[in-house]
Parts: C-alpha cells; sequence; structure tokens
C-alpha cells in the first residue's frame, strides 16, 4: 500500500506548516517552555524537522522524518505535480502529528499525570547534541540481543575512567 494512502492521523489537512508551528510555539509556551526554534534538514537523504526548546532547565528536542524531495519529470508535468502534491500533503500530515506529540507529552507532564522523566527523558538532549533515546538506542538494542545489562561506570567518573 501507498505511504500516503493509508488512513492516518491529519490526513488529507489543510493546515498549513506556517500554522502548526506558531500552534507549537504556543503550546510549548503555555507549558512552560521557552527559547523555541525550529530547525529543517531537507538536504540529507532522510529530511526531517526539529523543535527544540527549554522546559525545567533542560533542552528538548522532538525530531520527525519528513518525506523526501520529489525529484523526475515523466514528460507531461501531471504526474510531477501529483507527485508533488502528495508530499506537501504528507508533510503537513506530519506536523499535525509532530504537533500533536508534543501536546500529549507535555499536557501529560504539567498536569502532573507523569513525571518528566517519563514523559521527556528521551527527547533531553545531552552535552555532545545527542538526545537521550539516541544515545541509549544502541545499548538498548544490544541489551536485548545479549540479554545482559551494560556495566555501568563507576561513580564520579567517565566512561573513559577520568574524572
Amino acid at each position: 500500500m501507498h505511504l500516503y494512502a493509508r488512513g492516518l492521523y491529519a490526513r488529507g489537512t489543510k493546515v498549513t506548516v506556517d500554522r502548526s508551528i506558531a500552534e507549537l510555539r504556543g503550546i510549548v509556551s503555555r507549558h512552560g517552555g521557552r527559547n523555541f526554534s525550529v530547525t529543517e534538514d531537507d538536504e540529507s537523504p532522510r529530511p526531517a524537522v526539529a523543535v527544540l526548546f527549554a522546559i525545567d532547565a533542560k533542552w528538548v528536542r522532538f525530531r520527525q522524518e519528513m518525506p523526501a524531495r520529489v525529484a523526475g519529470f515523466d514528460g507531461t508535468g501531471r504526474g510531477l505535480a501529483a507527485r508533488r502534491d502528495r508530499r506537501e500533503s504528507e508533510v503537513r500530515r506530519r506536523w499535525r502529528v509532530l504537533v500533536l506529540r508534543v501536546k500529549a507529552r507535555l499536557e501529560e507532564y504539567r498536569s502532573g499525570l507523569s513525571p518528566f522523566d517519563e514523559v521527556l527523558l528521551p527527547y533531553c538532549v545531552l552535552p555532545d547534541n545527542r538526545t537521550v533515546a539516541e544515545a541509549l538506542g544502541p545499548q538498548l538494542e544490544a541489551v536485548y540481543r545479549d540479554g545482559r545489562m551494560p556495566a555501568l561506570p563507576a561513580p564520579g567518573r567517565s566512561e573513559r575512567g577520568t574524572s
């Protein structure tokens, strides 16, 4: 089945990307976030956008992959236009998904339903600019594959063995 043909959340939305970004900015602000920013990487093989903000003295980043840019021409122009329209529709839909994700997590945390670590920890940005999820993902894969927990560094020491 074609990716754009699935019955997915916000399929066919007409909400513009700019409106979704404005909504995200408002959601983050209402929940105590500050220093809101959006980055776009549409030059890489896996285009993505990211929303970054600070909340409770921690930086949080939500990343959302986007469909690849449309390339090629079938000679009539209609095929290219249709592919562009489908891509633009999918971009709008993914921005709506991102709004939903951020709103749900911030509401769950700020409403006191779940602590920060359960809701936002995977999205916290570490000093090396990776999120906790990006940093721990490979280790988690190894734990499940090997059935062993990784060795933890001794208290007060880095992974390299220095303080």
